[in-house]
């Protein structure tokens, strides 16, 4: 359901969250909460006295315009995981350049090359417990076509507006994309991982046996825990959320979480632990249990998937489990066979045919022209 106009919205910057309303033009920011949950209490509060838009008289400039589309039913309608990367997207990539300065009207391809050609990435780390950026580089291919999309889409709906006749970020050139190199852990390693006894092998191990996603393990609370299942908080899209099996193992590394709240992992002051801290914790998690260093968190979920195929699950059944929409994305984004399997189905392969039997017979049978 659309709100009305000056109601606001929630945003997610860094490692807090915040209501966000705009007026006359500006963004006017709520304090900084731990949880979207407390900043949509401060938006409730905006939304009993919304603030009257004034009416423009100029064309809105990109950035501008990029909080209007967020605003609109096409904003409102969004998953919360969506909109808030859409919302940086904004914040990072487009409020500060000089792409999104520009007014609408007067963009042309040439400003859209150069925008995408000069987006970097920034690497943060956790220092003394605060999100911080340590320094920027190029962004990878990935990041510069969801961008993309992003400012294409709120240029399409200011073709849609009338604002300009074409959208002109359509016919860039965009960097080729390679496909991820995904891991599948072997048995050995994914045993390492049980009997965890800190908070990040416990998350390593619940996403793992859960197939569950980063933001999904780090905004799992206590009333998902439903005895022998799990309700999994999805944040894809509005229906995302699943129930799957919980495994004895990840019951009991829920189990030995200190109750803080209503999250399963917090951090030692009771907010949920972020997604970006997730990741950093397991490389260092991933040294001390000796697991290789090209393993990333994300392979955990793939190994979820990649091990669930091998084993003979059908393909729909592991499409539930990992709450995938489409089977192109469970085989494509997800599913590697490790070498052990190959070898087996190639030696299936060979049985079902015959193979060697029928290799056996010929050596058998007297060549043409043999002596007999």
């Amino acid at each position: 359901m659309r709100r009305e106009r000056g109601a606001g919205t929630v945003v997610r910057i860094g490692k807090d969250w915040y209501a966000r309303r705009r007026t006359n033009g500006s963004d006017i920011y709520g304090p900084a909460r731990a949880s979207r949950e407390e900043a949509e209490e401060d938006r409730l509060k905006w939304a009993k006295t919304p603030a009257k838009p004034q009416p423009r008289t100029r064309t809105p400039s990109l950035r501008e315009w990029a909080v209007d589309c967020l605003e609109s039913s096409w904003g409102q309608s969004q998953a919360p995981e969506t909109f808030s990367t859409n919302e940086t997207h904004r914040h990072t990539h487009l409020n500060p350049s000089a792409l999104g300065k520009m007014r609408v009207d007067r963009i042309e391809r040439r400003h859209c090359q150069a925008f995408v050609d000069g987006l970097r990435a920034h690497d943060y780390r956790y220092i003394d417990g605060v999100k911080t950026a340590t320094s920027t580089r190029p962004a990878a291919p990935a990041t510069k076509r969801r961008v993309v999309a992003f400012v294409s889409k709120i240029l399409s709906m200011a073709v849609d507006a009338g604002m300009i006749s074409a959208n002109p970020m359509a016919g860039i050139e965009l960097p080729k994309l390679t496909e991820r190199d995904n891991r599948v852990l072997d048995p050995s390693e994914a045993m390492l991982l049980l009997n965890p006894t800190t908070r990040i092998a416990a998350m390593a191990l619940v996403g793992m046996l859960c197939g569950m996603r980063r933001s999904e393990v780090c905004r799992l609370q206590w009333s998902d825990v439903r005895g022998e299942n799990l309700r999994v908080p999805g944040k894809k899209t509005r229906t995302s959320d699943r129930i799957v099996p919980l495994p004895s193992a990840a019951a009991d590394a829920i189990k030995l979480q200190p109750k803080r709240g209503k999250f399963v992992f917090t951090t030692e002051k009771g907010t949920p632990v972020q997604p970006d801290r997730f990741t950093e914790d397991f490389a260092e998690l991933k040294k001390t249990l000796g697991l290789p260093t090209e393993t990333r968190l994300q392979d955990l979920r793939g190994s979820f998937v990649s091990l669930l195929i091998e084993t003979g699950a059908d393909l729909r059944t592991v499409m539930e489990l990992a709450g995938h929409a489409d089977p192109r994305t469970t085989m494509k984004a997800y599913a590697r066979a490790r070498t052990p399997a190959k070898v087996a189905a190639m030696n299936r392969l060979v049985d079902a045919i015959g193979l060697e039997d029928r290799v056996s017979e010929a050596k058998r049978k007297p060549q043409n022209g043999a002596n007999t």
